[in-house]
């Protein structure tokens, strides 16, 4: 993911919202979301609690996303033993994936 597409992540807004059915739960539940940004590491972290209404139970879940810029893929890549590595920017991609993904081209040692 790319750093910008990552700190945004991890500095968008929390929120709350009640949903009778969605992504976490099939039944009536509310879903409580909140994210941080760690400068320290570049990392994105994204928590979600998700409560049921008919029982409060409370299901947990999250992620933590790496940020990295440009340079630090090719580092990335070439010490994973790549080499020759490109940026890809004319693949077919849609907006929304273009301020999501990055793809690179690389040839395997």
């Amino acid at each position: 993911m790319p750093f910008d597409a990552a700190q945004a992540v991890g500095e968008g807004l929390d929120r709350a919202q009640p949903l009778e059915t969605g992504l976490f739960s099939p039944r009536s539940h509310d879903l409580l979301e909140e994210t941080f940004w760690n400068e320290e590491t570049a990392t994105a972290i994204h928590r979600w609690y998700v409560i049921d209404r008919e029982t409060d139970e409370v299901d947990r879940y999250g992620d933590t996303v790496q940020a990295y810029r440009p340079e630090e893929y090719v580092v990335l890549l070439e010490t994973a033993g790549f080499s020759d590595v490109e940026p890809r920017p004319e693949w077919p991609l849609s907006e929304e994936q273009r301020e999501q993904l990055v793809l690179y081209a690389a040839t395997a040692r």
